[in-house]
């Protein structure tokens, strides 16, 4: 999550605080843990998680759109 939390430029403590709000709202779910560090997917059982792909999909579209 140190990575993450880089890159957002916040504590490793948010990325888990929205994280664990994601997971209760079913949005992600947590995999499995790999050298201690747990590891997250969007659920795909997750109408909000669907929104947020369709959602990058429009958004990738437009940004195609843009360069050309």
């Amino acid at each position: 999550m140190s990575y993450v939390a880089d890159l957002a430029g916040v504590a490793r403590s948010t990325v888990y605080d929205h994280l664990d709000d994601l997971q209760a709202l079913g949005v992600v779910e947590h995999t499995r843990d790999v050298g201690g560090s747990p590891m997250y997917q969007l659920s795909e059982d997750s109408e909000i998680a669907e929104e947020l792909v369709r959602l990058e999909g429009v958004t990738l579209n437009r940004l195609f759109e843009m360069d050309d």
